[in-house]
């Protein structure tokens, strides 16, 4: 509670404003420390660092996809890529919720501290008729590649960003980030092994985990969260086996003289092929970092729209 101020005495009317201006100060105040006592009070998932032990399970979010082309987000899951076994709501702390954000889980399994190459699934991309090829997974990715979507993931609380080296005219260079990154490219004439005007699907990521450690916690906190994506048509030996990670591939490690993993829905430039699958994959790897917790986020204040 707040003490009133002593009333005006007589004959010193000039004064009143100055004690009814003290009285709001005051008042204000005590509005203040209340809410300030409320809102330390209240916890907010996500806004506290955590650590992780060696082994921990690190959970990556999918959130949506984008374009600056047609301005139109999607939902993750709106286009057919691997699914876990029940898709929920992962939406955690208060920011997601008041941007709207549509973040679900994901079929990724990446433990800290280990690095792995995984298989996702494979995704049959052509349909069994012509009515079903018009609504083929092939034909959903092409035209969201074509429309120049990039794929936004999360993981604690960091989103996905791409790295670039640019070169300035000087001949120096500079690092960029970009948020998310891109479904896939559109193959061109000066890009050795694709056809041009034809999608190309970006189907294997590399997660590139940061981390930092201090003598002041134990474990180790995540300040770093980059993706590099690539194309890779797939080959393995003989039939596909259900349970993925059993299958023996041939194009392991991934490597830049693979050739691309092409959408083709059977276009004339495209020679009448259809793509008849597209077999999903990623690798983690985790390097340690400098950057403190607390300034996790200073390169996503450089990044382009």
């Amino acid at each position: 509670l707040v003490a009133a101020p002593p009333p005006t005495p007589p004959g010193d009317a000039k004064t009143a404003p100055h004690a009814l201006a003290a009285a709001g100060r005051h008042a204000a105040l005590a509005a203040l420390v209340l809410v300030c006592r409320q809102a330390c009070a209240f916890y907010l998932p996500g806004v506290a660092p955590k650590e992780y032990m060696e082994g921990d399970k690190v959970e990556i979010k999918v959130n949506k996809l984008t374009s600056t082309h047609t301005q139109l987000p999607y939902d993750y899951y709106s286009l057919p890529f691997c699914k876990p076994k029940t898709v929920f709501n992962a939406v955690e702390n208060l920011g997601e919720v008041l941007h709207g954000s549509v973040i679900h889980n994901s079929p990724y399994e990446v433990y800290f501290g280990t690095s792995s190459f995984k298989v996702l699934c494979r995704v049959p991309t052509a349909g069994d008729s012509e009515a079903a090829a018009g609504k083929s997974a092939g034909k959903k990715f092409a035209k969201k590649i074509l429309e120049d979507y990039r794929v936004q993931l999360i993981m604690d609380n960091l989103p996905a960003a791409t790295k670039m080296i640019q070169k300035l005219p000087d001949g120096q260079t500079v690092t960029l980030y970009d948020r998310g990154f891109r479904l896939g490219f559109v193959g061109a004439k000066e890009l050795s092994g694709t056809v041009p005007g034809s999608p190309y699907i970006n189907n294997h990521l590399r997660f590139v985990i940061k981390y930092h450690r201090s003598d002041a916690y134990e474990g180790a906190r995540i300040v770093g969260f980059e993706v590099e994506a690539y194309s890779v048509q797939h080959k393995y030996s003989g039939a596909w086996k259900e349970d993925p990670d059993s299958n023996t591939f041939l194009t392991v490690p991934i490597t830049p003289d693979l050739p691309p993993q092409p959408v083709f829905t059977g276009a004339a430039a495209e020679g009448g092929k259809v793509t008849e699958e597209i077999v999903f994959t990623y690798e983690t790897t985790w390097e340690p970092s400098d950057i403190r917790w607390a300034s996790r986020w200073d390169l996503y204040l450089y990044m382009g729209d």
